[in-house]
């Protein structure tokens, strides 16, 4: 099928066991949108049959590595992008789900601690989508990776104050709130959070005269819930969790300035048209 076709393509153009020089970014970046753009359409028989595929698995992780990831920015936010489609899809696999846990989790939680906010706003979609699961295995896996689980708590906090985008804050708040909700190892979500004055960020969102009044809402719900006086002594309740019927798609990219090869570039456009409508 064309899928496998470029899939192939897309492992072979990530190969690193050529020298770096050699990566063709004019042609990794738009087959990369176009997978990811895939996969952000949200189509579960095209999704699942992408993340079968045992070269776009090869190629994705390569897309990962260090050796790639440096040599170009454009490949980075390609990477982001195509992690948070993966991870949409990854509880209908347990082989996926493998592959995530041992290959992609501990690569994304890097480049989201270290890696400026554009790229971040896209990893922080591929843990919204793992969130977003009923089944919490790859959400509680975020939190036993290699990689200290305060560091994360406290760059999403960090964000939380001084980025002024309300749908990358409610994410964060999203994330939070299935944190304190579902996570006991290595510690209690709670102690998670306020280890990375994670209290102080949400309130900030509840008393910092902010225009979004819903924004605002949520966040002194999620106060009152698990942080308020009488928390201790109340049943515990299940997070507001509405925000998963609608939400957890994640944006093709679209149109954006690459150096595309003219003999791909009608074929691309037309297959990315076709596939994100």
């Amino acid at each position: 099928s064309f899928i496998h076709s470029f899939c192939c393509i897309f492992a072979a153009a990530t190969d690193i066991s050529v020298p770096t020089q050699s990566l063709n970014v004019d042609l990794i970046i738009p087959v990369a949108r176009l997978l990811g753009n895939i996969l952000a359409a949200g189509n579960c028989d095209f999704g699942n049959l992408i993340i079968r595929q045992h070269g776009f698995v090869k190629g994705f992780i390569r897309l990962l590595s260090d050796e790639v990831l440096q040599f170009h920015r454009g490949l980075t936010k390609e990477a982001a992008f195509i992690s948070a489609g993966v991870c949409m899809f990854a509880a209908d696999d347990k082989i996926t789900e493998r592959i995530i846990v041992l290959k992609i989790l501990p690569e994304i939680f890097t480049l989201f601690c270290h890696s400026m906010f554009d790229v971040q706003q896209d990893v922080i979609q591929s843990f919204f989508n793992i969130a977003y699961r009923k089944d919490k295995y790859l959400f509680k896996a975020i939190f036993t990776t290699p990689g200290d689980p305060v560091t994360l708590m406290k760059v999403m906090t960090k964000l939380l104050v001084q980025v002024e985008d309300d749908d990358f804050r409610m994410k964060v708040l999203d994330f939070l709130e299935v944190t304190l909700e579902n996570i006991k190892q290595p510690m209690p979500g709670i102690d998670l959070v306020q280890k990375a004055r994670g209290i102080d960020a949400i309130e900030y969102l509840c008393y910092g005269n902010l225009e979004n009044h819903t924004l605002g809402a949520r966040a002194s719900g999620i106060i009152d819930r698990y942080f308020g006086i009488t928390y201790k002594d109340s049943p515990p309740l299940e997070p507001d969790l509405n925000w998963h019927q609608t939400s957890h798609r994640i944006i093709p990219r679209g149109e954006r300035s690459s150096l595309v090869p003219a003999w791909m570039k009608d074929t691309l456009s037309l297959f990315a048209t076709i596939l994100i409508r």
